[in-house]
C-alpha cells in the first residue's frame, strides 16, 4: 500500500454522494463506492486491497486504509495461518527411522542433456 499511495498524489478526489467519489487523473476517472468497498478499476474487489483511486478517497476523508483491506492481509491472519500446522524437525540423530526405508538408495535419474543451446522447435513460414 506504500506504493500505491505515491500513485495517489496526483489523483483529484470529489463527491458524488456520502458514499460514492470520483476520482480522476490525468487522463482516466474512476468511481470509488466506500459503503460497497467497489472502484471501477475492480482492484478494491479483486485484491480486497485499497487501489490508489480509494487510498486518495481515504486520505481525502481521512480515514484508515487499513479497515478496508481484507483480514487475510492482517498479520493475525498470517499467525493464525501457522499456529497449529508447524512441526519442529528435530534433531536427525534422535529419528525413529524403519529400516526398510533406511536401506532405501534414491539416486538421480539416468537422463542425458545435450550441450549447447535447444533447437528451436517452430517451423519458419515459407
Amino acid at each position: 500500500m506504500r506504493e500505491m499511495s505515491t500513485d495517489m498524489r496526483n489523483l483529484r478526489v470529489s463527491p458524488i454522494n456520502q458514499a460514492m467519489f470520483s476520482v480522476s487523473g490525468e487522463s482516466s476517472s474512476f468511481v470509488v463506492d466506500i459503503k460497497n468497498r467497489t472502484c471501477t478499476c475492480r482492484m478494491l474487489q479483486v485484491d480486497q486491497l485499497p487501489c490508489p483511486h480509494a487510498l486518495a478517497v481515504f486520505a481525502s476523508m481521512k480515514m484508515d486504509p487499513y479497515e478496508y483491506c481484507s483480514y487475510y492481509y492482517t498479520s493475525e491472519a498470517f499467525r493464525n495461518t501457522y499456529q497449529e500446522t508447524i512441526f519442529s524437525v528435530g534433531n536427525p540423530a534422535e529419528w525413529t527411522v524403519p529400516n526398510d526405508v533406511h536401506d532405501i538408495v534414491v539416486i538421480a535419474p539416468n537422463q542425458k542433456r545435450s550441450c549447447g543451446r535447444p533447437t528451436e522447435k517452430r517451423f519458419r513460414a515459407a
